[in-house]
Parts: structure tokens; sequence; C-alpha cells
């Protein structure tokens, strides 16, 4: 039995990507490291000021993201949000060879990175607090 600490850490997770013969592989992911929360509050101000939702296809995700990552900044932290998910789950990987992979899957990738790094891994109470920063455009540090 893990110890009371693991019920609230975000696990890896896998999804199933197809190349270009149409084969399917798994990929596991590790979640980011807590240094990353900033960037990824930022990125869900933006996802909701995109109107993105649980229910969109990765497609459409990619395009509601992209209507606002005008700004280029937005659009280099979605960079460095999946980069740094690929290295610390394949830390042996090329790095060149990671940055190709990403370049090829990124609508594929971000989604999955957000929601297992995200909100639905606090308890009811916290996310409300945070949406409610959300909400103001400056969210702040939530308690455990």
């Amino acid at each position: 039995m893990g110890d009371k600490f693991d019920k609230f850490i975000a696990k890896d997770f896998t999804i199933d990507l197809e190349d270009l013969e149409g084969n399917k592989e798994t990929f596991t992911f590790k979640p980011l490291p807590f240094e990353m929360a900033g960037d990824i509050f930022k990125l869900m101000v933006e996802m909701q000021k995109a109107g993105v939702s649980p229910k969109d296809t990765e497609e459409q995700v990619g395009i509601k993201i992209m209507n606002v990552l005008k700004d280029g900044e937005s659009f280099e932290m979605v960079k460095k949000l999946v980069i740094t998910t690929l290295e610390i789950s394949y830390p042996d990987q090329d790095k060149k060879k990671l940055q190709d992979f990403a370049m090829a899957k990124l609508w594929q990738l971000f989604p999955p990175i957000i929601q297992v790094n995200s909100l639905t891994q606090m308890s009811s109470k916290d996310r409300k607090k945070v949406q409610k920063e959300i909400d103001k455009g400056t969210p702040e540090e939530t308690s455990g």
C-alpha cells in the first residue's frame, strides 16, 4: 500500500498514436514537474478564452488554441510543455528525435498533457478556487 500522498499525485498516462502507415503505437508519459505549474495555469487561461471543452476532438482543440495563441509566447509555452513531457518521459531518447516527434504529433500530445496536469487532479474545493482565479486572469497557489 502506497503512502497517503500517492492518492493526490498525477499518474503516468498513455496514449495511442498512429503512424503514416496506420499502425498504432502506445506511448507512456510522465506528469510535468511542479516547476511547470505557472505555464500550465497560463495556458489554461488561454484555453478557457479559446472555449476549449473536454468534449472537443484533438483537431478542434488545436484549432481553438491556435486562434488565441497569436502572440507567440503562449505557443512557446505549448512547445515547452510538450518537449519537457517528452524529455522526462523518455530521458534516454535523442533530443532531436523528441523534437521531431513533437513537431509531428504536437496537437495529439498537447490535450492529454494539459488534462493530466490540470485542475482535474485537484479536489473540487481547490478546483473552484483556482477556477475563480483563472476567471480573473491571475491564478493563485492552491492548498494541498
